[in-house]
């Protein structure tokens, strides 16, 4: 029997085991001497590939920080002030950047609500409104037979995902 649970998307995401094993994964992919340690470089591309793999995962895109912040991320996570990240320090990095953010609109939680609030409410109105609108030019230009299939196949959704997908992905 499997032993598998849906990782937890709320407030404390990253407590969940789901996040707990991307951030070891992305530890270990990148600790390439096999020391238990991160050097300035290797945190910087540990931190890329959690985020390319969150990304994949969440419905909203979570941004990158730059190498200026990692810097500043080394020194404050940096318990004992070796050079290095081990694996519990960069844990807890991972916790603090993905978690809280200094700019609230960057907010993890605030993000993935508003992606799948959107995505459940909002496509599919503008979707209802495009079909709507297709209707009515098909009247005008004396195909309203062939503009009622089109409006109700769901194109019209699609169009209006396909259009505004840069908006909430950003």
């Amino acid at each position: 029997m499997v032993n598998w649970r849906f990782p937890r998307f709320g407030y404390k995401i990253t407590h969940s085991e789901w996040f707990e094993k991307m951030a070891k994964k992305s530890f270990d992919d990148v600790d390439v001497d096999h020391d238990a340690k991160l050097d300035e470089k290797e945190l910087f591309i540990a931190l890329l590939q959690l985020f390319d793999m969150l990304n994949t995962k969440l419905p909203c895109h979570v941004t990158v920080p730059n190498l200026k912040d990692v810097q500043q991320l080394m020194e404050q996570y940096d318990a004992d002030k070796s050079g290095y990240l081990q694996y519990p320090e960069y844990l807890k990095l991972c916790r603090g950047l993905i978690g809280t953010r200094k700019n609230w609109r960057q907010s993890l939680v605030l993000k993935v609500s508003l992606a799948v609030a959107f995505k459940c409410i909002g496509i599919p109105l503008g979707g209802l409104l495009v079909s709507k609108g297709f209707v009515k030019i098909g009247k005008m230009i004396g195909h309203e037979r062939f503009a009622k299939r089109v409006a109700h196949t769901g194109v019209a959704s699609i169009i209006v995902e396909t259009a505004v997908k840069p908006l909430y992905s950003a």
